[in-house]
């Protein structure tokens, strides 16, 4: 019944338009269009723009499940406190050291 519909070209953060029908869940279709990518001289060389903006507009259209979101928060909170908590006890023990 809903089928038929052909969704509208929505605008993207950047303000491109996206085109939903080309949507690729995985979030590599605009970067597939460009090929292999560009090779650079060294790991800090700066990116190709094109390859910069593929990306960007793929991640305008990459969609997440609630489960999927949920679980990138707690793996996230599950590296990222202990990291802090190790920071603020080594820092209170050096403030009380030195």
């Amino acid at each position: 019944m809903a089928s038929n519909i052909i969704p509208e070209p929505r605008s993207s953060l950047n303000g491109d338009d996206v085109d939903e029908r080309n949507v690729d869940t995985d979030g590599t279709f605009h970067q597939a269009q460009l090929g292999l990518k560009a090779n650079r001289k060294h790991f800090f060389a700066p990116i190709d723009s094109a390859y910069a903006n593929a990306v960007h507009r793929d991640a305008a259209t990459v969609g997440y499940t609630e489960e999927e979101e949920k679980r990138v928060k707690r793996k996230i909170d599950k590296t990222v406190l202990p990291l802090v908590v190790c920071r603020s006890v080594g820092k209170f023990e050096q403030d009380i050291l030195f």
